[in-house]
């Protein structure tokens, strides 16, 4: 039997439209009338076809039969999943024995192929509240639609997006706003009765329909409404000098932890790295996944839904988000991150393609301080490994290109932190100037892996002689970084992580966060639960349950931690 947690991953998946094999039947047109919903085996998204309010969990499991094995239904407020299991129910399991009502959806998992039938009515109006996040939203009625005429165009901007799930396959498809309106073409499926869709609404809403047609307009108590700072306990930051400061006017430390968006997409991550310290998350994102959204077991890869319900988890616990454009493409495997292609560099609609996808996420997530920032690309350097760069002064072309992009999407949202990193390979960022502009912030990453050969602090580590690798750090880190914040620039360190692996790798570890927080530079702790993925920066003992943190991580956590309060 396919888990919940299955289920959870599969969301908004091929983009091809698509005709439910659920069929009903009967005439709609008498008062009292049958219908009946044919299930497949697996998971079935249905609805109550009629009116009839006199199913509990269990007796709608009674009246498919013994096929049944769970239905679940969508606590909207929560964001949650609430299931009957029979088989939990049968060994004396407390189940929750919930009412199954017209126009909710709710997913029934069955052994086999089976029908359902139900008796009732249809009723000439309908409303179907929304609560800001997902939905799972039951079509109680004999009218069929489209995803946008149904809960898109009337809502006023509220819906976002809508999925169907195609049975036949076990995958979702989606119909997402934003993507449509950049010209990615998406599937406008048909909207029947007795089926059920995630409906995913930026803001609480009830929709109205007359006659089983058209949404009509909302009543001034349901109008959309913007997420602030008010709504949900978090603010916007803001720079000055080489501070970065909250809406009343306290320093902030962005200290935190990277997050791959494929990788363990849980809930119970982010709770587990707000519980190790963590109150930031550098949200690594792969752009191929944002405008090619599929589904794959274990891994999420479904783009905007994704992000939304990790962005959406973080709000719930207090966490503030950047957003990193960490990878292009997976090209050669479900978790491998490439960076840019070489061409992007000289290819001005590669480089208008990566821009549109920052619109599009900087409009989605405008009104909502979760989102607290982006950082533009990562390591943009790390293209000149797979190919030559097609420019002769590369560093000039990237700087060009962040500085572009930036006062194109300052003019979206003007309160986001706007993070950039240079070239590397001891290349600086050139013109400071534009750094102390409003809301701009350097980054860069260290580690002591790729610095002990060649570095002289790390090759005092790596011989054993800690007090002249302390001080040599120290040095490197007053000279590399502190003289951005020197000049009023605010620094970050997007990436500081450590291998097992390497000589004294624990004493070199602590001493560089302790030189960061003698200088009041935040981090992000590279990298919290990468499972499946084989990441040996992995601070999460992936050997262990719930979320154990290596030696490396509980050094991490205690640094984190201490910052936080």
């Amino acid at each position: 039997m396919v888990s919940m947690a299955a289920v959870l991953v599969l969301l908004s998946a091929t983009a091809a439209a698509f005709m439910s094999p659920m069929g009903v039947t009967a005439n709609p047109q008498t008062s009292q009338t049958v219908k009946s919903l044919q299930l497949v085996a697996g998971y079935n998204f249905i609805s109550l076809p009629l009116n009839n309010y006199s199913f509990t969990a269990s007796t709608l499991m009674d009246s498919i039969g013994q096929a049944a094995q769970s239905i679940t239904r969508f606590e909207a407020t929560t964001q949650s999943y609430v299931t009957y299991d029979r088989g939990l129910a049968g060994f004396g399991a407390p189940q929750e024995n919930f009412q199954v009502k017209p126009n909710t959806g709710y997913i029934v998992y069955t052994s086999q192929a089976c029908t359902l039938t139900v008796q009732g009515n249809l009723s000439a109006t309908r409303q179907i509240p929304l609560q800001k996040g997902y939905n799972l939203v039951g079509w109680t009625s004999a009218t069929s639609s489209n995803a946008t005429a149904a809960f898109v165009d009337p809502s006023k901007g509220a819906v976002q997006s809508v999925s169907d799930f195609i049975e036949s396959s076990q995958q979702y498809i989606t119909y997402d706003v934003a993507l449509a309106g950049f010209g990615v073409d998406q599937p406008n499926f048909q909207v029947s009765q007795g089926n059920a869709y995630f409906v995913f609404s930026g803001s609480s809403y009830t929709l109205q329909y007359d006659d089983g047609t058209s949404p009509t307009p909302p009543n001034p108590t349901t109008t959309q409404t913007t997420t602030t700072a008010s709504t949900t306990g978090l603010s916007w930051l803001h720079t000055e000098g080489r501070w970065i400061k909250d809406a009343q006017g306290n320093t902030v430390r962005l200290a935190g932890v990277n997050c791959y968006i494929r990788l363990e997409n849980e809930r119970a991550k982010f709770e587990a790295a707000k519980a190790a310290g963590a109150r930031f998350i550098r949200l690594a994102l792969w752009k191929y996944d944002i405008e090619h959204p599929t589904s794959e077991s274990g891994v999420d890869k479904t783009g905007l839904a994704a992000i939304d319900r990790a962005v959406a988890w973080c709000r719930e616990l207090g966490l503030q988000v950047i957003l990193d454009q960490h990878c292009w493409g997976p090209y050669g495997g479900i978790t491998n991150c490439w960076p840019v292609p070489v061409q992007f560099w000289a290819d001005s609609a590669l480089q208008q393609e990566w821009l549109n996808m920052w619109r599009l996420l900087v409009d989605r997530y405008k009104g909502d301080p979760t989102v607290v920032g982006i950082d533009l690309m990562n390591e943009p350097y790390m293209t000149k490994d797979y190919g030559p760069v097609p420019v002769s002064d590369p560093e000039a072309v990237w700087e060009s290109i962040a500085k572009n992009a930036i006062a194109d999407l300052r003019k979206i949202n003007p309160n986001l932190l706007f993070i950039v990193e240079d070239w590397g390979s001891g290349d600086q960022w050139r013109d400071t100037g534009f750094l102390k502009q409003n809301n701009g912030v350097y980054s860069a990453h260290i580690y002591y892996e790729g610095m002990k050969n060649w570095a002289e602090w790390g090759k005092a580590y790596a011989s054993g002689d800690l007090v002249k690798g302390r001080q040599l750090l120290a040095k490197w880190i007053d000279d590399k970084y502190m003289s951005y914040a020197n000049q009023g620039v605010p620094v970050w360190m997007g990436e500081v992580g450590a291998l097992s692996s390497d000589p004294h790798y624990l004493e070199q570890f602590r001493d560089e966060l302790t030189l960061f927080d003698e200088r009041a530079i935040g981090y992000s702790v590279y990298v919290y639960a990468a499972s499946p993925w084989d990441e040996p920066y992995d601070v999460v003992d992936q050997s262990k349950a719930g979320f154990a943190l290596t030696g490396i991580g509980q050094v991490a956590s205690t640094h984190l931690l201490s910052l936080s309060g």
